[in-house]
């Protein structure tokens, strides 16, 4: 993992864990069809709605 990719994804309000998650996609990803920049972005998309989820559910009163 670069240094610069990293605090690019952390900017976006990832952390560690979710970063994890992306590069573990992102290698998924590029051992199919998909090619470099199509893995990232499909990674990225996964993670940042996964985030957006999980911020929904722990914003609502309970």
């Amino acid at each position: 993992m670069k240094n610069k990719e990293i605090k690019q994804l952390e900017e976006l309000g990832l952390e560690e864990e979710q970063i994890e998650i992306y590069y573990a996609l992102v290698s998924d990803f590029k051992h199919k069809k998909y090619t470099t920049e199509q893995s990232e972005t499909l990674a990225l998309y996964i993670v940042l709605r996964a985030n957006a989820i999980t911020n929904s559910i722990f914003d609502k009163d309970f």
